[in-house]
């Protein structure tokens, strides 16, 4: 069997043309297989392949049905906004004159406190109620 040299930008070419589904473990030849028989992964929004043009999507979008279009919404975690630190800290006296200190990272890292990926804010919450029960109690969100 032959060998070719095959530049990287070819291969990505390749590759985004045959889709493979998540998990899917393509070598190159498959790959290069599946692109040239037109054996492509169907989007599941169009049913055509994902070569589409901005205004041919939106074309079909536009024609879809309520039905279709409630399918197709995708649902994000709406998070409340982080309560400001400033004005925590304006009830604490002990902290109140240190300017460093703009957000719940900076209140941790200035006391002490481990945040290890956790939220700074419940960290230091809980660290408030356990060690200083008389400073105003960290808001919640």
């Amino acid at each position: 069997m032959k060998n070719f040299p095959v530049d990287d930008d070819l291969v990505a070419l390749v590759w985004q043309r045959a889709n493979p589904r998540p998990f899917e473990n393509l070598n190159f030849s498959e790959a290069l297989r599946r692109v040239l028989t037109g054996e492509q992964q169907k989007s599941k929004l169009t049913k055509k392949t994902l070569a589409l043009s901005a205004d041919e999507l939106l074309a079909e979008l536009g024609s879809m049905g309520e039905e279709e279009l409630k399918k197709l919404k995708i649902i994000r975690r709406q998070r409340a906004p982080s309560p400001r630190p400033n004005i925590w800290l304006s009830k604490v006296p002990e902290l109140r004159s240190k300017s460093n200190l703009r957000s719940w990272q900076d209140i941790c890292a200035h006391l002490g406190i481990e945040v290890a990926g956790d939220s700074a804010r419940r960290k230091l919450k809980e660290w408030v109620q356990n060690n200083r029960p008389k400073w105003s109690a960290v808001p919640d969100a």
